[in-house]
């Protein structure tokens, strides 16, 4: 049977799925489950004393992520019956279903059945398909009703169930463990322990196989590509104190096959000193992957970076099912637990796309002699600029008190990008290298559809929603900032006007109020065109945004005290840092607008 500390390792293989399927909504995906618990048997010899103990711990595990939980105990046949059929017609298409029986259960000629507590007339295996529930007749009753998302089905059946064996000598036998269901799409199918595999009354164990470092140690150098990116991931990871974690398009995209699915884990520890067996246990406890599903292939040297195949008995949809399932179990608390075992990044899927995403990375490239400083004095113009660059249908006008970090893109950038307008992203402080590591993702917000928010203004883009305000600490100014006290981030990018889907009104309240006295609030947020994937790829010949620079604006006070920033006190901002980074206190920042406080720009 399944154990209490048994049911997090089990369920995190699926409670992120509704999360994170590109087609669905988490937000407004139904999750549904029926779970049933049998231990009261008839007869002595199979009572099962913690049946409904487990059904109780795996109810109030999934009452935790929403799910909608009916809970039966020890039924009839009769009333099991009735209580499938009465589940099955609850479900819709787009549902995330589960079911999950906790009890007895057995197999006869290759077909699984589940014993209900009315089991006296089931003395010999001749009875069991006259009087328990058919499996698979189960299996197909609830995925006839659920064409379009996954159905889980946990059995956790253990412990063998004893028959009458009257042509024997021996009057009690143990009938057969369930068997192998063969897979079907859009089912997930769970077994407490290994088909056709009983406990004998023991919970199964995982086997205890010892890992140790040199075993794997790979002597072939990291690629300078590789070299580079890691370091730069590692920077993000001293920075920001979380691992970048990266899942690549391929595991989203519903019409290409996964043939193979990778993990790459970069630890900061010199690899001589890493003890592998003592890390790969905890780690697997944090991400709830079962060790039996990841396989080492090599660690390579400098920092430990361990490469491993994993899910790799696991059909293509499965594969992507249980990458994708892994996906929003990494929280910013979960990330912060992985730092605290030093991992720095993470990539799950195709090796050879993280390759290609390195190599990729490698090119990025910053172009000092593109670097500005916008203010009077430096680089600075009123009005639209007219200096004869084509930069499409849209006025390009200085963003003043912003100093941008320019990105190498190609040498042939005027011709490249003739007619592609300037534009601005804000992004949080711990995902700016983020972004530029690991792609740009289609906004969660969707006021005017699906697909990229920028706007032209970076005025509007740096309003705490979108621009993280971050205070400063000692060690940011001392490696990244000579001085100041706050600084935001925004991304310079570029656009074709074809693939501005939408130019439309700004969505934070400030109808009242002028934000950008260069551009009408009613056309100051562009919808752009993310061509249905999951992360654009500014390196992507084909993508339909690439970014140019970092914009950075760092003050000496908090930013929301500037002349440019009152229009925030008109429209919408809060403390809810699910919504709002204002790295203050509203009511603080109030009072000091109100005492009189000024902000200054600096530029180092």
């Amino acid at each position: 049977m399944l154990t209490k500390n048994s049911f997090p390792c089990l369920l995190a293989k699926f409670r992120s799925e509704m999360a994170t399927a590109k087609v669905v909504d988490s937000s407004s995906c139904r999750k549904l489950a029926l779970i049933i618990s049998n231990g009261n048997y008839r007869k002595e010899s199979n009572k099962l004393s913690q049946s409904i103990n487990n059904a109780n711990d795996l109810r109030d595990s999934l009452k935790k992520i929403n799910f909608d939980v009916k809970t039966a105990n020890n039924l009839t046949k009769k009333e099991m019956t009735s209580q499938i059929i009465d589940f099955s017609e609850l479900i819709k298409n787009g549902d995330l279903v589960l079911f999950y029986f906790c009890g007895h259960g057995c197999q006869l000629n290759g077909k699984n059945y589940l014993i209900p507590v009315d089991d006296a007339t089931i003395q010999t295996d001749r009875d069991v398909e006259d009087f328990a529930v058919n499996v698979e007749r189960t299996i197909t009753r609830l995925l006839g009703r659920n064409s379009s998302y996954a159905t889980i089905f946990i059995l956790d059946c253990c412990v063998p169930y004893t028959l009458v064996n009257p042509s024997r000598s021996t009057p009690i036998v143990e009938a057969k463990s369930l068997c192998e269901i063969q897979s079907r799409p859009g089912a997930l199918i769970q077994f407490a322990c290994a088909s056709s595999q009983a406990s004998n009354g023991v919970q199964p164990t995982e086997k205890d196989t010892s890992l140790h470092t040199k075993d794997f140690l790979s002597q072939q150098p990291l690629r300078s590509e590789e070299k580079i990116y890691y370091e730069e991931c590692k920077e993000y990871y001293h920075l920001t104190g979380q691992p970048l974690i990266s899942i690549p398009e391929e595991v989203f995209d519903n019409s290409t096959e996964l043939t193979t699915s990778s993990m790459k884990i970069c630890i900061d520890e010199d690899c001589n000193q890493f003890n592998l067996q003592a890390f790969i246990t905890e780690f697997c406890g944090k991400i709830k992957l079962s060790p039996k599903d990841i396989q080492i292939k090599q660690i390579q040297v400098g920092s430990s970076i361990i490469e491993a195949v994993i899910f790799n008995k696991f059909e293509s949809s499965d594969k992507k099912l249980s990458i994708k399932m892994m996906c929003k179990l990494f929280t910013d608390k979960l990330r912060e637990e992985l730092a605290k075992l030093k991992v720095f990044f993470m990539f799950m899927g195709p090796i050879k796309t993280l390759f290609k995403q390195q190599k990729y990375r490698a090119e990025i490239k910053l172009n000092p002699q593109y670097n500005r400083i916008y203010k009077p004095g430096h680089c600075f113009w009123q009005g639209p600029i007219n200096d004869g660059i084509d930069r499409g249908n849209s006025p390009y006008y200085c963003p003043v008190g912003w100093k941008r970090y320019s990105f190498y893109v190609t040498d042939r950038f005027s011709e490249r990008f003739k007619g592609w307008c300037i534009c601005y992203h804000g992004t949080k402080f711990t995902y700016g290298l983020s972004i530029l590591l690991n792609g740009l993702k289609p906004a969660d917000r969707n006021e005017h559809g699906a697909g990229i928010y920028v706007s032209p203004s970076i005025t509007y883009t740096c309003h705490p929603r979108y621009a993280e305000v971050k205070l400063l600490d000692s060690s940011n100014q001392s490696k990244f900032f000579k001085s100041g006290k706050y600084v935001q981030f925004v991304l310079e990018c570029r656009v074709h006007p074809n693939n501005i889907r939408k130019k439309a009104s700004e969505t934070l309240g400030a109808r009242n109020t002028t934000i950008d006295c260069n551009i009408n609030n009613e056309v100051i947020e562009w919808l752009i065109n993310s061509q249905n994937k999951s992360v654009v790829d500014f390196n992507d010949p084909d993508s339909s945004i690439v970014c140019t620079g970092l914009m950075i604006r760092v003050t000496n006070d908090h930013p929301g005290l500037l002349p440019d920033s009152q229009w925030w006190h008109n429209s919408h901002i809060c403390n809810n840092k699910d919504c709002c980074l204002l790295g203050i206190d509203l009511d603080t920042l109030q009072r000091r607008l109100y005492n009189g406080y000024k902000c200054e720009i600096i530029d180092d």
